[in-house]
């Protein structure tokens, strides 16, 4: 659809980014068009059956998505 995730370094629309992200070249540019570290996604439960046993994760999102969570247009105008 033309929109990458927030922190995507292979579709985030820089060509070079996941190339430079894993030579470790990432510049100081690139990583401020990605907005965050890693992909804006969080999963806070899966669950599925493994050998006849139910069985679930659960996950708290770590503080800097957290942090990007909470940023929206009211936070613009301070």
């Amino acid at each position: 659809m033309g929109h990458s995730i927030v922190g995507d370094k292979l579709y985030g629309g820089d060509e070079l980014s996941y190339l430079n992200f894993v030579e470790g070249r990432l510049s100081p540019e690139q990583a401020a068009r990605l907005i965050l570290a890693n992909h804006a996604l969080h999963a806070g439960e899966v669950s599925f059956v493994w050998r006849d046993q139910p069985t679930r994760f659960r996950a708290a999102p770590e503080k800097e998505f957290r942090d990007f969570c909470a940023w929206g247009p009211a936070d613009e105008a301070e």
